[in-house]
């Protein structure tokens, strides 16, 4: 009993529904592997698709604006550097939408999330959240239009994105693991703006549970009391704890900022703890999934800080 190619049911591609000795059989296979399987067995009329990486640059479908030819397959990757992502803007669409298409993946390649699939003009926008976009187009057999035409610029990050703004901290006894004799404290530090921790050459987050007394360089080591936050969260607040006498939240905070970065890591609006010895935390033992630096800089707003309270009475470690 065939369905015919092209079906789609819950993100796959049915090809064929088959009753065979009593038993059913579904055959299917994933977009992007049926695109090739259509483009290699209907054939190409002519190469098209490219790498792109220009600032700034135009794409269309090919011979536009006149008809594209049937059997196109055409793949370009715009591929930004640095700090940039890509914006793609679509000015003209004209396809037969039965059975013509583009599609947008956020990434370098077609196995990568799919942002929009088009098959008629809305005047659509994208931005990748990367470095890279990808762009497939893709005509059947019979029947052609004009096509399409976009243009693409490299986009900046945001001068006010903590993300590409931060200071690097960098220094090896905050890490977990670092329970020499030296004590430091938060204090002698003038905390300005967003940090970032990059201890033994890798990117790593602050521990989110109680780390033990006299880690991190010093006698109560502060940790997050909560769970770091998605990219798609945003800024978020979370409440830091220093661990001291039989108490992991022994020392409070006010609430700090925090944001998860793309590319796997994390940025800290860190503020001043008033008392010694107390000191932020790096946990080595979670390094991020991403060790890429962005150039560190400092914000120019005004740092605030925190409030302190402790849950006892001592509220000077000495």
């Amino acid at each position: 009993m065939p369905l015919g190619r092209g079906q789609q049911v819950n993100n796959l591609l049915v090809l064929n529904i088959c009753l065979h000795n009593g038993e059913l059989s579904i055959y299917m296979i994933f977009f992007d592997f049926i695109d090739n399987w259509l483009y290699s067995t209907e054939g190409f009329s002519e190469l098209c698709g490219d790498n792109m990486t220009a600032w700034t640059g135009e794409l269309f479908s090919p011979r536009y604006p006149n008809n594209y030819p049937n059997n196109a397959r055409c793949t370009w990757t715009i591929h930004s550097t640095g700090n940039t992502t890509v914006s793609l803007t679509f000015n003209d669409v004209d396809l037969e939408s039965c059975c013509d298409y583009i599609r947008v993946h956020d990434g370098p390649s077609t196995l990568y999330p799919l942002l929009e699939e088009i098959r008629d003009y809305r005047n659509q926008s994208f931005k990748s959240t990367g470095n890279t976009l990808t762009v497939l187009f893709y005509s059947d057999s019979s029947v052609t239009r004009r096509g399409f035409q976009a243009n693409w610029t490299f986009v900046g990050p945001p001068s006010d994105d903590p993300c590409y703004r931060y200071t690097v901290l960098d220094d090896a006894w905050r890490a977990t693991t670092y329970n020499e004799s030296i004590i430091n404290c938060d204090t002698a530090v003038k905390w300005f703006g967003w940090y970032r921790l990059f201890i033994y050459g890798q990117s790593v987050q602050m521990p989110d549970r109680c780390v033990d007394k006299y880690r991190c360089g010093t006698h109560a080591p502060l940790w997050l009391n909560g769970q770091h936050p998605k990219v798609g969260d945003g800024v978020v607040t979370r409440e830091v704890c220093g661990h001291w006498l039989s108490d992991c939240c022994y020392y409070r905070s006010a609430p700090i900022r925090v944001k998860a970065c793309p590319g796997g890591y994390y940025v800290y609006e860190f503020v001043e703890p008033p008392t010694c010895n107390l000191a932020y935390c790096a946990d080595v033992e979670k390094p991020n999934t991403s060790y890429t630096t962005v150039t560190p800089d400092t914000l120019s707003s005004a740092n605030t800080i925190g409030s302190w309270t402790t849950t006892g009475k001592q509220h000077l470690i000495l």
